[in-house]
């Protein structure tokens, strides 16, 4: 599978909350810079390797029957990796291209010895995602200065010892419209209001349910939503893409990470 083909499944089983009064950009991809590398002396996933960039040990995750549950020293990696990814440091700005930002993320992963998990999955070329707009998720980064106005999501993923920490956040690129500010402070107050309710429901399908009820009481929501595990593997089995209990039916233990 080429990145273009995975781009494509993006589009049609991710999404985030979209709307049309958000300042538009083309949707074009501007010039990029060569692919980055990894480091020699840090450990990658096999991913990183593979010459199509496939990660096969996380296919065999998603082939399992069962979801896994960390023990202590695991649940301490994944804590380890977590904090990691948060400190990469961000430099965001009107007039920043987004390929900076991934230059300064990849330096940041290197500096405290973490591969950045985007870089070969699947062939994806660079270190981070950056989303500008309308893009719902995954955008690459490119010489697209960022203007006054825009809102620019940044997904960053860190590879720690084998563990992955997986995180994103918006930002508000100089002065945006209050249909942009809102539109980001609903999304995060939606996340968190999931995030509130995965120690008080029983199976992970309810945290869809939860999220597409939140969505539902606006008109201007993408109702399209697909939280995932994460841990050894970028996306582990608990991948959840409909509250149907038919098609989601396992139940939250302690020590699922999501």
């Amino acid at each position: 599978m080429d990145y273009k083909r995975l781009v494509l499944q993006t589009f049609i089983t991710h999404g985030q909350i979209m709307h049309s009064q958000v300042k538009k950009s083309p949707l074009r991809p501007k010039k990029t810079s060569a692919p980055r590398t990894g480091s020699d002396h840090i450990p990658r996933p096999d991913y990183g390797d593979h010459p199509e960039g496939i990660p096969l040990s996380e296919q065999q995750v998603k082939l399992a029957s069962h979801i896994k549950v960390l023990n202590d020293e695991e649940l301490g990696e994944m804590k380890i990796a977590c904090k990691l990814g948060r400190e990469v440091a961000l430099m965001i700005d009107v007039g920043v291209v987004t390929d900076e930002i991934d230059r300064i993320c990849h330096v940041a992963c290197v500096v405290r010895e973490c591969y950045p998990s985007p870089l070969n999955y699947y062939k994806y070329p660079k270190s981070c995602c950056t989303s500008v707009n309308r893009v719902i998720c995954h955008g690459i980064p490119d010489m697209r200065p960022l203007a006054d106005g825009y809102i620019c999501n940044v997904d960053i993923t860190v590879c720690h010892r084998g563990y992955h920490g997986d995180l994103n956040e918006t930002f508000l690129i100089g002065n945006v419209s209050k249909t942009a500010e809102k539109l980001v402070n609903v999304t995060w107050e939606y996340l968190q209001k999931a995030i509130n309710t995965v120690d008080r429901i029983r199976y992970l399908r309810h945290i869809l349910l939860f999220i597409f009820f939140l969505s539902r009481a606006s008109e201007n929501i993408w109702p399209l939503c697909t939280p995932h595990g994460i841990a050894e593997s970028r996306k582990q089995k608990q991948r959840l893409t409909n509250p149907e209990p038919s098609l989601a039916v396992n139940v939250i233990r302690p020590k699922f990470t999501l």
